[in-house]
């Protein structure tokens, strides 16, 4: 079975941010890019697999079913 994928707002907002500070504030723009290439792949393996990642930790995010997924130096937080 596949899954959809949504970006939440707040997600878009947060990718925007993470290439623009690395590619103008650290002067690393093909860095950037594949930083920020490397966080879309793989949350886009979660369309047939989400529920391989542990679900997060703290309440009340475990209970609302919040998982994580770790992509290089940053957290990825979902919900199926």
């Amino acid at each position: 079975m596949r899954y959809d994928i949504f970006y939440a707002a707040k997600a878009r907002d947060d990718l925007e941010e993470i290439y623009e500070y690395i590619a103008f504030n650290l002067q690393e723009p093909l860095t950037a890019e594949k930083l920020y290439e490397t966080i879309i792949v793989a949350v886009h393996t979660l369309e047939y697999f989400p529920i391989r990642n542990a679900l997060y930790e703290n309440e009340p995010w475990r209970s609302r079913g919040l998982r994580k997924l770790l992509v290089k130096n940053f957290l990825v937080l979902y919900q199926m």
